[in-house]
C-alpha cells in the first residue's frame, strides 16, 4: 500500500480551517462538540439551510479536526436539499470527504458506493482513482491478515478495525508522549515516521494491530495482540480525552474473545507498571493474574500478567519464557521471586539459558 498517496487523500488546502488540524487533546473535542451542536441546530431544524458552500465548508473543518462520524452526518443531511443546488466542483470534494471519512470509520462499502459515485462525475479524477487503488490494496491486506475478521464488535458504540495508513492523521490527534512511554512506543517525529513504524508492525506476520473506534468519536485508540501458538501478548492505550469510559478493557475484551474464537488463543500475557494504576485495575477487571515474577532492573518496576488455564509456577515461567523467545525477544533478564525466596538467573539446564528472554516488550523504533 501507499502510504504516502493515502496520506496526501486527506490532506485539504482550505484556508478557512487553518490550524483546526493541529488541535489536540480536550481542545479539540470541545470544538468537535460546538460543531456539531451549530450542525444539528441549523441543518436539522425544521427549515434547513441548503447552502452548499456552507455544507462543503463544515465538511472540510470536520475532515481537518478529524470528525468523521460529523463528516458523514453534514453529508448524508445535505444530499436531499442541496443536490439541484451544488456545482460540479463542491459535488466532487464533498464525495471525495464524505468517502475518506467512511474510509476512516471502516465502513469499506460506504466509502466503496460514494467512490462509485464520484468516478462516474469524472472518471479520470486523480484523487478518487488512487483512492480506488487503496480500497482494492487494503481489502486485500485485510483479508490477508485477518481472514473473515475485518471488524470487532465490543460494544454498542465501540469496535475495532484493522490500523491502516489511512489512520495516520487520527492516530497523532489522539497519541501522547505519556503514551509512549507508558506502551514503550516511539515518540514519531513525523507522520512519515508514523508510516514506517507501521509497516514494521504490517510485516510481523504475529502481530495485528487495531484502531480501537467509536461510532460518534471515531477512533479513540489502539490495541495490539501478538499471537503465536495459542498465547499471545497485548497492549492498549486510549487518547487521553477518552479516558475513564471503559473503551480500553471493554477493547481488549472483544479482541480477546475474538482471538480465543478465531486464532485458538487459550493464554494471554501483559504487563504494566506498578504505578499505572488504570492499567492494573483494568487488567484485574480482565481477569489477568499477576505473576510472581519480575524482571530484573532497570525494569523492576513493570509488573506481568497472566490469563489462561491454570499451572504451576515453574511452568507458567517456562511458558512465558518459551513465548517471548518465539516472538522474538532476546534480552537477558534475571528472574525475581516475590516469595520470600532468593533471586534466581535462568536454569544452567534450560534450553533458554545464555539465551535471554525480553521481559520488556519493547516496540521496533521508527526511523
Amino acid at each position: 500500500m501507499n502510504a504516502e498517496s493515502i496520506a496526501c487523500l486527506s490532506q485539504t488546502k482550505d484556508p478557512r480551517v487553518s490550524g483546526a488540524r493541529s488541535l489536540k487533546g480536550g481542545s479539540r473535542v470541545a470544538v468537535i462538540e460546538e460543531l456539531a451542536a451549530q450542525f444539528y441546530h441549523s441543518y436539522r431544524s425544521p427549515e434547513p439551510v441548503a447552502d452548499s458552500e456552507a455544507i462543503t465548508e463544515l465538511m472540510v473543518t470536520a475532515t481537518e479536526l478529524g470528525a468523521w462520524p460529523l463528516v458523514l452526518a453534514v453529508f448524508g443531511s445535505s444530499r436531499g436539499e442541496c443536490s439541484g443546488r451544488v456545482g460540479k466542483a463542491a459535488k466532487q470534494e464533498q464525495l471525495l470527504m464524505a468517502c475518506f471519512a467512511a474510509l476512516q470509520m471502516g465502513y469499506v462499502a460506504q466509502a466503496e458506493n460514494l467512490l462509485r459515485r464520484l468516478l462516474l462525475e469524472q472518471p479520470d479524477q486523480e484523487r478518487a482513482l488512487e483512492l480506488h487503488r487503496f480500497l482494492q490494496d487494503w481489502d486485500s491486506f485485510c483479508e490477508q491478515r485477518s481472514p473473515g475478521v475485518h471488524r470487532i464488535c465490543a460494544g454498542e458504540n465501540l469496535y475495532l478495525q484493522l490500523l491502516g495508513h489511512q489512520h495516520g492523521e487520527s492516530f497523532a490527534q489522539i497519541y501522547s508522549s505519556e503514551t509512549a512511554y507508558f506502551c514503550q512506543l516511539p515518540n514519531f517525529q513525523s507522520l512519515a515516521d508514523w508510516h514506517h513504524w507501521l509497516n514494521v508492525q504490517h510485516a510481523d506476520m504475529a502481530e495485528r494491530v487495531f484502531a480501537v473506534m467509536h461510532r460518534q468519536w471515531g477512533m479513540v485508540g489502539v490495541v495490539s495482540l501478538v499471537a503465536h501458538a495459542q498465547r499471545g501478548f497485548f497492549y492498549y492505550w486510549i487518547g487521553n480525552e477518552f479516558r475513564g469510559q471503559g473503551f480500553g478493557p471493554d477493547a481488549v475484551a472483544a479482541l480477546l474473545k475474538t482471538a480465543a474464537e478465531n486464532w485458538g488463543l487459550h493464554t494471554c500475557f501483559a504487563k504494566a507498571y506498578e504505578f499505572n494504576e488504570a492499567s492494573l485495575t483494568g487488567l484485574r477487571k480482565l481477569g489477568f493474574e499477576r505473576l510472581r515474577i519480575k524482571a530484573a532492573p532497570p525494569y523492576d518496576n513493570e509488573l506481568f500478567f497472566r490469563r489462561g488455564p491454570e499451572m504451576e509456577d515453574d511452568a507458567v515461567v517456562e511458558e512465558m519464557q518459551w513465548f517471548y523467545d518465539c516472538i522474538g525477544c532476546d534480552k537477558r533478564f534475571l528472574w525475581l521471586a516475590e516469595s520470600g525466596l532468593p533471586a534466581r538467573a535462568l536454569s544452567a539446564k534450560s534450553r533458554y539459558a545464555g539465551r535471554g528472554i525480553a521481559l520488556s516488550f519493547a516496540r521496533p523504533q521508527a526511523g
